[in-house]
């Protein structure tokens, strides 16, 4: 029995061999005969993807690199701990998202749009310039709403303040700054803390413009969120002074009361009742001092404190380009049409035996 099961492995076994040395010898011959049309092909597909390569624009990577030290800022929040849960107050987020996610927002890149800057010599608006260079005018004279839109006027950035129809062509434009293919790319190391802003595009000075602007509106945007936060939270702990302040004078008078009204006869029940009040003046005695502790810190902080951003990296002129391989570019498509123009032989003939037996068998 097992001797007739080794005979029939190895018959399969040359079966295969006899398969894939006949598959070798037909692909061979496909090619011999099929030589001149399937070079001609490769050579068309290389052609295509060269001057595809040379016609694209080379691409400019204005790149900042930049860390925020948010210690300064942080330094004196620990000993506000405890009257931060009586606040509500507190956060685990984490800072270096927030400014990541910031970097991409309407606010942040609006704002960056609509600042004057020089592009080919020029003095404009960076929104202007990106209608100019991208030629969106010429699309826009189709649209029943855009085509209103021949620029933008100096302006301090309100999307209320807009038109309709200067939001619509505004939102587009960000789409393209920071939508699926944006030209605005956004990173940071967790291990280190470095921030990346990299805006790639065709045009060297609106490069460097544009990551300029979304930079600086950046810094912005976060030294006035912190300060902003650090201010709200002044306010909430001298609320919390004042009303500390307030309960610890309702029991002083209401101690100094208890006493008068126990001079010259002190109960039992009157002593218990004094003990209490002592404990609650001094607990409130406590807590002030605590409370006043923390508003002065808060308050130092909020006169002399904001968010440092150090810039590691900084894009100017001249920034190298990159450009499209032209070889490989040329190479990818002369194998891929070469290939799959024998596959296409192959399943040629493949079809054609087939249609042929199922006549036989008819």
């Amino acid at each position: 029995m097992n001797l007739e099961q080794s005979k029939q492995q190895e018959a399969s076994s040359d079966e295969i061999e006899i398969d894939l040395v006949a598959e070798f010898i037909l692909i061979k011959n496909l090619i011999k005969k099929n030589f001149i049309w399937i070079l001609l092909l490769g050579l068309l597909g290389a052609a295509g993807g060269y001057f595809y390569a040379k016609s694209q624009k080379p691409i400019y990577a204005a790149k900042y690199k930049f860390t925020v030290k948010l210690t300064d800022m942080s330094g004196g929040m620990g000993a506000l701990s405890g009257i931060a849960s009586l606040m509500g107050t507190g956060g685990g987020a984490d800072p270096f998202a927030k400014i990541i996610a910031l970097a991409g927002a309407e606010q942040i890149v609006g704002k960056a749009l609509f600042t004057p800057a020089q592009v080919n010599g020029k003095q404009d608006l960076l929104i202007n310039h990106f209608i100019q260079l991208e030629k969106l005018n010429e699309g826009w004279h189709q649209d029943s709403v855009l085509h209103k839109i021949s620029s933008f006027k100096p302006a301090v950035y309100e999307v209320k303040a807009l038109s309709y129809a200067e939001r619509k062509a505004l939102f587009q434009i960000i789409g393209i700054v920071v939508g699926e293919e944006s030209i605005l790319q956004r990173d940071y190391d967790k291990k280190t803390g470095i921030i990346s802003l990299q805006l790639n595009y065709w045009n060297e000075d609106f490069a460097i413009a544009l990551s300029q602007a979304v930079y600086q509106e950046l810094v912005n945007f976060h030294t006035f969120d912190s300060y902003d936060k650090i201010s709200f939270n002044l306010r909430n702990v001298k609320n919390k002074l004042d009303s500390i302040r307030n309960a610890l004078l309702t029991a002083q008078m209401s101690s100094a009361k208890k006493s008068d009204q126990t001079l010259g006869l002190i109960m039992q029940e009157d002593q218990v009742a004094q003990k209490s009040l002592n404990i609650r003046e001094n607990m409130l005695i406590a807590m002030l001092g605590e409370a006043q502790k923390n508003y002065e810190t808060l308050f130092l902080m909020q006169q002399s404190t904001k968010p440092n951003f150090t810039i590691i990296n900084e894009p100017y002129s001249p920034i190298t380009p990159s450009r499209k391989n032209k070889i490989l570019f040329a190479l990818v498509p002369f194998f891929l049409l070469i290939v799959g123009s024998i596959f296409l032989l192959r399943i040629r003939i493949f079809l054609a035996n087939l249609l042929t037996r199922s006549k036989i068998s008819e």
